[in-house]
């Protein structure tokens, strides 16, 4: 299907593409509350409180309701020095992506999924995934939990990966395969979030290998968009049920929109392309078959914290005919309009709890981290506290 640029008389089309064949699994709403991987770490979903990683062969954890504290060892102990089985902490620094979620700890470790007490105590195993596949893009959206093993084959350049895409209902405490891509080259999945029972996420790849000269720049090649390495390449939004009769021949509809970006909130979309400058943010609703144009201008990115759509801008350059990372401005969506946050245009989201939100301000080379209350920021970014620590 071919793929065109965001125009409004077009996205209404696909609205109403949305509204007549939208998935109505359980009838329940589900959204990207921003609750993603980041390295290898989830910050809590239910409570918006706990980020949890690994570090120095231990479990740590940093209680994102007190800004001012330390890292700690996951670990009930008293006096423990965190350096043998017996202590939780120790015992689970292998583990990957662990996260709370009502009171209980989950993680994935080896080829399975694993539940227990906060403190690393009554370990549950929940489900296996199959060995010798890889784990990624590990996303949680309210109740639902989406992620991705694959398999690979190397060939020299052509990288050939089965990608299997997985969900977890901790409401029903369901696993299911929602889909298996086969042998696809060059690929790549990413998930954006859910609706009605329905996943949207961004592929890319080739169904074939390119035979390419080992002597050919290979990054030169990814950089020219008219390459060999573009021939039947596919980048494309699909809207896939969770729910499939065969995984193996999987169900979906492409989205179809060239969107630098799109990002899910509630029963809406939010997609902009940056192919010409200004560049134009439409808000679709999938539920009602309305869109409209919201914001124009040097978007840099979209974000969805606070509950809310966050977006940042910068210059635009005439001579590179790029947006930079000059001036740069901040904004959220109130109803209908977008409302510059001064002097925020420097700060970089990392996470949040309920009442503050962490990141970095300043430039590339020169910031510092850090967390402000949210009331100081939508005040004009006022009273911005440095953190100690290395937790991220």
């Amino acid at each position: 299907m071919e793929q065109i640029t965001i125009r409004k008389t077009l996205l209404i089309m696909l609205t109403a593409l949305l509204l007549f064949t939208a998935c109505n699994t359980n009838g329940n709403q589900y959204y990207n509350t921003n609750d993603d991987v980041a390295l290898n770490f989830i910050y809590s979903v239910s409570e918006r409180r706990y980020l949890l990683t690994v570090a120095d062969e231990v479990l740590i954890y940093r209680d994102l309701s007190d800004p001012a504290s330390s890292a700690k060892p996951l670990c009930g102990k008293p006096n423990c020095t965190h350096d043998n089985e017996n202590c939780a902490a120790y015992s689970l620094k292998e583990v990957r992506y662990p996260f709370f979620y009502n009171d209980k700890l989950y993680y994935f470790h080896e080829a399975a999924f694993y539940s227990s007490n906060k403190d690393g105590t009554n370990q549950r195993r929940i489900f296996s995934i199959d060995e010798g596949f890889y784990l990624e893009n590990v996303k949680l959206f309210n109740e639902i939990m989406v992620f991705n093993i694959y398999s690979e084959e190397l060939d020299g350049f052509n990288h050939g990966r089965n990608y299997r895409v997985c969900a977890y209902d901790f409401l029903n405490s369901k696993f299911n395969l929602v889909l298996e891509t086969g042998v696809k080259y060059n690929s790549g999945i990413s998930h954006i979030g859910i609706i009605n029972g329905c996943l949207y996420s961004f592929y890319t790849g080739r169904d074939y290998p390119l035979e390419v000269n080992v002597n050919e720049d290979i990054w030169e090649l990814r950089l020219d968009k008219n390459s060999i390495f573009y021939k039947d390449y596919y980048y494309e939004y699909r809207k896939i049920p969770l729910i499939q009769n065969n995984p193996l021949d999987y169900e979906y509809e492409v989205v179809n929109i060239t969107a630098s970006e799109l990002i899910i909130l509630d029963d809406y979309i939010f997609a902009y392309s940056e192919d010409e400058y200004p560049a134009e943010l439409y808000r679709i609703n999938v539920i009602t078959n309305e869109s409209d144009l919201i914001f124009t201008g040097g978007i840099i990115y979209l974000q969805i914290y606070d509950g809310k759509i966050q977006l940042r801008t910068g210059e635009y350059n005439e001579e590179t005919k790029r947006v930079e990372f000059k001036n740069p401005k901040r904004y959220y969506l109130s109803g209908d309009k977008f409302i510059e946050i001064e002097n925020a245009g420097y700060f970089n989201f990392y996470y949040e709890s309920e009442e503050y939100l962490f990141g970095v301000f300043g430039g590339l080379d020169d910031y510092v981290k850090g967390y402000i209350k949210k009331t100081d920021y939508y005040n004009g970014f006022t009273e911005f506290v440095e953190m100690e620590g290395e937790l991220w």
